[in-house]
C-alpha cells in the first residue's frame, strides 16, 4: 500500500493517533497543525525509545525549541533524512508541509513493525488473486 493514498494517510494518521494516545499536549487530528509544536514527534519517538527522548525538556511556550529537539532527534538518533527546521513551521510553506507528512513516513516505516514487513515485502509478480506459486 502506497502511504501517498487516502487509504494509506488515513492509516498513518490513525497510527499516529494510536502511539500517542495518553501523551500530555498531543492532540493528533492532522498532518500539519498537530505536529506545529514539536511534542507529537517527540512522543510518536519516545514511545518506542523512551530513554532517547526526555519529554520534561519540552516546553509548551516554546515550540521553535520543541521542535528543534524533535527535528534533531528524529535525525541523529532515528536516521530520518530531512531539511526541516522549526522555522519551516512557522512560515507554513506548502512544500515543506509536505516534507513534514515525509518525516512522519519516515517514522511510521521505522517504528510501525506491522506494516513496515507488508510495505517492504517484495511484490508478487505475475499470479492472480487465489492462484499459488507452482513448485517444481
Amino acid at each position: 500500500m502506497s502511504l501517498q493514498t487516502k487509504k494509506g494517510k488515513e492509516e498513518v494518521l490513525k497510527w499516529c493517533q494510536d502511539v500517542t494516545k495518553g501523551y500530555k499536549n498531543v492532540k493528533i487530528t492532522d498532518f500539519t497543525t498537530s505536529f506545529k509544536d514539536g511534542y507529537a514527534f517527540c512522543a510518536i519517538m519516545h514511545k518506542f525509545n523512551p530513554e532517547l527522548i526526555d519529554l520534561n525538556t519540552l516546553n509548551p511556550n516554546n515550540p521553535e525549541d520543541n521542535l528543534d529537539y524533535a527535528l534533531d532527534t528524529a535525525v541523529d538518533k532515528f536516521q530520518v533524512a530531512t531539511d526541516l527546521t522549526a522555522k519551516d513551521f512557522i512560515i507554513e510553506d506548502t512544500g515543506k508541509m509536505k516534507e513534514v507528512y515525509k518525516v512522519i513516513c519516515a517514522l511510521f516505516k521505522k517504528f510501525n513493525t506491522e506494516n513496515s514487513a507488508v510495505l517492504n515485502a517484495p511484490k508478487k509478480i505475475g499470479l492472480k488473486k487465489g492462484e499459488k506459486k507452482k513448485m517444481k
